[in-house]
């Protein structure tokens, strides 16, 4: 395998005894030893995907090196730095439209005869698969049929699949339900040979899948019923129901919903500001608090260097330990190397307000971005001071959820170098940056600003300076009709229950005790006002939102202070019950003419959803976002709308205009002009048009 490798790092022109070039994606040359290397390049695409194209020049190839009797071994790797083979080629499923499921069907039976036929060869000529960058999905199986593999150690080097139970679908696909290595004991042999045994396996997968999906994912009991079958039957078996549930899945409403979405972060990887004029390599954060130390992560961790200030040592100190201990973390699990460890420390350079040398730190920084309190006088502040301090160059970003851009920028002596970066909380995990451009923002502080979010690993959407932005102008109104509800006498955990079941992470109530109840307070306060000033007017109306400032001056402030709406004084409570403070409170606000407390879980569902909708639709309307797949990813990605309904925009296709359109109307009629249809909704109702175009999205 050795001299395998060596072979895969020398260049073609000086391996070839036999050169044969494809006219597509493979090309191979054959070594004197017997050796053919296979270098994989998909044309005119960044990565490499499993395409009907490449599938039928594998298929050519390796039965050309099936009867070469020269050919002793096969090295596979990429053309393409980075990039292996990132899985299917999801366009081309895409593509096939309305296509029968036994054309989806044929399709996957490509890739299940490619795997077979490269499997089957191992034992007479062994393959190496060379990985640099994403092995992904069929890439991955293409990697383990394979008799060996070895990978770079590159950061963008992945090995996965979609889903880690697929992993078990495809092993009993192939007949082969356990790792060749382990010893078979009794319950495993009760398990998987006995039909008792594969009843309880099955039946309590099938409850812990359900328990985890509510349902609402119909891949999930299809990956069980092909493990079952190939479990059962054999490889045989196994991939006839692989192929025949693959047909059937491809063209379900939650394929094209996740499709749409893979589809929007692919394009929104493209800058829609074009190239920067400068390289951001030192980015200044103002706060260490959990928003400042959570940006400052996420950038040492893609070879950013980071000046992380707090007033004190202790704030610091904080923030430090956050940094470090996440990072220690990943070390344990080995998502980490130690020296990748150390290296991303080293970047990291903590300072006070007390520290002598901070302000020359600063002055040499490209990008100073602040998360420090939600105030307008202390954003100000802060842009005078630094504006001192750092270099006519620099780029002053604010972290703010709901200020206006343009009134931050506003005593700015360089406005055009002011920029909206609004990160979600926890920023390591949640994928969503907001980039906000005032009316004076240059394009190349724009552009900077996404490229420094694309290379912090964001899926960044340009968004306009309104206030809320995008994500929390749509939240505003959906917590505003959470409040409504339970004002109107509805059980906060049949709200919460309906929405879970709907595939929100969490439940309309809880999320205000997620957020905090003050910062709830503080979004939906700055929705508040005329709609000709930008603001939200009548569409934040249904609730008496002065409850949130009782809830505040009792310390009702959510889960972090631990009352709330629910009570969390007891951590192993895995449901949290109702805080009797809180019931003390609604009680207090309880509207009497209006009684809620009999609504169904589809009727909880469509008077939050229709609210978080109607907005959504205003900021298409009003050019809040680009497009409707931009809405789609931001709403999935910000708060957790559920993916499988791919965005308020897909979901309202899948719905019907017309129909969203009569929903409205009658719910407008019964509870106010919050609920009327947008003038956009009303011109896709009345053309038949989508929102989201059902064709794939260019290559970003």
């Amino acid at each position: 395998m050795q001299s395998a490798l060596k072979l895969a790092r020398r260049p073609a022109a000086a391996l070839s005894r036999r050169g044969v070039r494809n006219a597509g994606s493979l090309t191979m040359d054959v070594h004197p030893s017997g050796v053919a290397l296979i270098k994989i390049d998909c044309p005119n695409a960044k990565q490499n995907t499993m395409s009907k194209e490449l599938l039928e020049e594998f298929e050519e190839i390796t039965s050309r090196i099936e009867k070469d009797a020269a050919v002793k071994a096969v090295v596979l790797m990429s053309s393409k730095p980075g990039s292996f083979v990132a899985g299917a080629d999801i366009k081309q499923i895409a593509a096939l439209g309305d296509a029968p499921p036994e054309v989806l069907a044929e399709a996957s039976g490509m890739g299940q005869a490619a795997l077979d036929k490269l499997e089957s060869m191992q034992k007479s000529k062994p393959w190496v698969a060379a990985i640099d960058g994403p092995a992904l999905g069929g890439g991955l199986e293409i990697a383990l049929a394979c008799s060996h593999r070895v990978a770079t150690s590159s950061p963008k080097t992945i090995l996965g699949l979609p889903e880690a139970a697929i992993a078990t679908a495809l092993d009993a696909a192939s007949g082969k339900t356990k790792p060749r290595q382990r010893k078979l004991g009794w319950m495993d042999w009760f398990l998987e040979k006995t039909p008792p045994g594969r009843k309880l396996l099955f039946d309590q997968a099938t409850k812990a899948m359900l328990k985890q999906t509510k349902g609402n994912y119909p891949a999930p009991p299809a990956i069980l019923e092909c493990a079952k079958a190939g479990l059962e039957a054999g490889h045989t078996a196994g991939s006839t129901v692989e192929r025949q549930l693959f047909g059937k899945l491809a063209a379900t409403s939650e394929s094209a919903a996740l499709r749409g979405i893979f589809f929007g972060a692919t394009a929104a990887k493209k800058n829609p500001f074009g190239k920067p004029d400068k390289k951001v390599e030192t980015i200044g954060v103002l706060g260490a608090g959990l928003m400042g130390a959570g940006i400052a992560e996420v950038s040492i961790g893609k070879n950013l260097r980071v000046l992380m200030k707090d007033k004190d040592q202790a704030g610091l100190s904080r923030g430090e330990d956050m940094i470090l201990k996440s990072l220690g973390a990943k070390l344990k699990k080995k998502r980490l190397t130690t020296y990748t460890h150390d290296a991303q420390a080293s970047r990291l350079v903590g300072l006070t307000d007390g520290s002598p040398a901070w302000k020359k730190h600063f002055a040499g920084a490209d990008m100073v971005i602040e998360a420090v309190f939600e105030e307008m006088s202390v954003k100000h502040k802060v842009v005078r001071e630094m504006e001192a301090i750092v270099g006519p160059h620099c780029i002053i970003a604010s972290n703010t959820s709901t200020l206006p851009i343009g009134e931050i920028a506003s005593v700015a002596q360089r406005p055009e170098n002011i920029v909206g970066m609004h990160y979600f909380s926890p920023v390591p995990k949640m994928p969503l940056l907001e980039v906000i451009t005032h009316d004076k923002t240059a394009p190349a502080v724009a552009a900077a600003a996404v490229e420094v979010g694309i290379q912090q690993g964001k899926t960044v959407i340009a968004v306009k300076d309104v206030p809320g932005f995008y994500v929390n102008r749509c939240l505003g109104p959906f917590l505003t009709e959470a409040m409504a509800l339970t004002q109107q006498g509805a059980d906060p955990l049949a709200i919460n229950s309906a929405l879970l079941d709907f595939g929100m992470p969490v439940g309309g109530v809880t999320l205000c005790d997620e957020v905090g109840i003050d910062v709830s307070r503080h979004v939906v306060n700055n929705l508040i006002g005329d709609q000709a000033k930008g603001y939200l007017g009548v569409r934040m109306e249904g609730a008496d939102l002065r409850m949130l400032d009782r809830f505040v001056e009792e310390g009702l402030l959510g889960r972090k202070a631990g009352r709330g709406f629910f009570d969390y004084s007891d951590p192993k409570a895995k449901k949290k019950p109702i805080n009797k403070d809180a019931l003390a409170i609604l009680k207090e606000f309880r509207d009497p003419a209006k009684d809620a407390s009999q609504l169904s879980k589809e009727q909880l569902v469509e008077r939050m959803m229709m609210r978080f909708i109607v907005e959504a639709l205003y900021c298409l309307q009003d050019g809040v976002i680009r497009n409707a797949r931009d809405g789609d990813v931001a709403a999935v990605m910000g708060i957790g709308f559920p993916p499988f309904r791919g965005g308020p925009f897909m979901y309202i296709d899948k719905l019907g205009a017309d129909h969203v359109v009569s929903r409205l109307k009658a719910l407008e009629a019964e509870h106010g002009a919050q609920y009327a249809p947008p003038e956009i909704l009303l011109k896709h109702a009345k053309d038949g048009t989508p929102f989201i175009s059902s064709a794939p999205e260019p290559e970003a």
